[in-house]
């Protein structure tokens, strides 16, 4: 039996397994310091280590070219 790959929710094309695995990653790690950051009030990260971490990953898991769309996009 075939494996279906996993489907990119931005850009509807499949992703490698493992692809997916690191993003996910990275995204739970990220996320895991800006709610350390926001809710702990964890003062051990830095707001400006966390807007890089956050606009990094961004970057990685949605691409560059789609990041700069949804960053026109939010900032209108």
């Amino acid at each position: 039996m075939p494996i279906t790959p996993e489907i990119c929710p931005h850009c509807g094309e499949a992703i490698g397994g493992q692809k997916i695995y690191s993003e996910r990653n990275l995204l739970l790690e990220v996320v895991g310091l800006a709610y350390r950051k926001h809710h702990l009030m964890d003062d051990s990260i830095a707001w400006e280590e966390l807007s890089d971490q956050l606009h990094d990953v961004l970057c990685n898991v949605m691409g560059d070219e789609l990041y700069q769309k949804w960053l026109k996009e939010v900032c209108k």
